[in-house]
């Protein structure tokens, strides 16, 4: 079984100590890797480093930042991950796609989704399986990286901006779990290596292996005549959704659909054509309810009137248009299938 694992934070948070210990006590074949590692990564780093130097800023835009980066993943992908990954072998990267939302699309007001729009019509990076955010107070990680540069010399341009620079940084990483929910999970990296090795461990132990009788759900993708879709708010998460949820004991996935759609949003469905079946994690939720059965359906053929039936959980029902700020949000929890709607 292949896996795509990546690892992201601020400077100072551990990234690479935690890389180096799972190495080490790992029981999976693992391929670790950083963008700068690679021919052309190094390149692009040391290009990108003195820029960072320069008052002036010697790129021309932010997207010139992006553009690079972009052609180094484009390497590492080609070169490391793909291959790896159809040989079933675990793949562990060391600052990946997040860090370019954060530090090029968070902190430069582009937001996320027009980079990733960018990388999906161009490289097409995989997505990874899991991310794990090592969080730290700035404060301390930047103590760790002075420390580290009187011990080994190591030391990046990047290591000379202030810390407010960093605790906004911290904090877009921690916002990415808001867009990300099923695959970024916070590691507290303020405890000791053994700690945190042993809780990344579990996780990664979770997801490898074959899982049995999990839990079900379904979600329903309905189109009007428009291509608009239909979406529900959640209360509990405060976020879009496409209608469905649990499917009960002693009922088909099908079933399941159209019920849920009926009590959310009071619309009879039919014709339900399966887009896919797979197994879900979901990086935030407690560990019992982490991995769940999905199965997703679109349909274009509904009746009746819309009808908020679930106050208590749904603030909001509407239609939709596909490229709009809540359809990509509703998108996020299940990217890899929903790519065809």
């Amino acid at each position: 079984m292949s896996l795509l694992i990546t690892m992201e934070g601020i400077d100072g948070s551990g990234k690479t100590t935690l890389i180096e210990n799972l190495k080490k006590n790992a029981n999976l074949e693992l391929i670790t890797h950083n963008w700068r590692d690679t021919e052309l990564g190094k390149e692009i780093w040391s290009l990108l480093d003195k820029s960072r130097a320069s008052k002036e800023n010697n790129l021309p835009s932010t997207w010139s930042y992006i553009f690079l980066i972009l052609t180094a993943f484009d390497e590492l992908v080609k070169k490391v991950i793909k291959p790896n990954l159809a040989a079933n072998k675990v793949v562990i990267i060391d600052r990946y796609i997040d860090s370019t939302l954060v530090y090029q699309g968070l902190e430069n007001n582009l937001g996320t989704d027009v980079i990733q729009e960018v990388v999906q019509k161009t490289i097409d990076i995989p997505r990874p399986d899991i991310t794990f955010v090592l969080d730290i107070d700035p404060q301390k990680a930047q103590e760790r990286l002075n420390k580290r540069k009187k011990e080994t010399g190591e030391y990046s341009n990047w290591d000379n901006l202030k810390l407010e620079f960093h605790q906004r940084i911290r904090n877009y990483y921690l916002e990415l779990k808001k867009y990300f929910p099923e695959r970024i999970y916070i590691i507290n990296a303020d405890q000791s290596e053994v700690e945190i090795l042993a809780e990344v461990q579990d996780v990664i132990q979770q997801i490898y292996l074959p899982k049995k009788d999990l839990p079900r759900l379904t979600r329903v993708v309905i189109q009007n005549e428009k291509g608009e879709v239909l979406l529900v708010k959640d209360k509990k998460w405060d976020c879009w959704n496409q209608p469905g949820g649990k499917i009960e004991v002693g009922e088909t996935p099908e079933e399941a659909g159209k019920r849920e759609v009926k009590e959310e949003t009071g619309l009879v469905v039919e014709n339900l054509e399966k887009m896919a079946e797979e197994d879900i994690f979901f990086a935030n939720l407690p560990e019992e309810n982490r991995f769940w059965k999905g199965y997703f359906f679109r349909t274009n053929k509904y009746f009746g009137k819309i009808e908020n039936k679930e106050q208590s959980k749904i603030l909001d029902i509407k239609f939709v248009d596909y490229n709009s700020p809540e359809a990509r949000e509703a998108r996020r929890a299940y990217q890899k299938f929903f790519h065809n709607y």
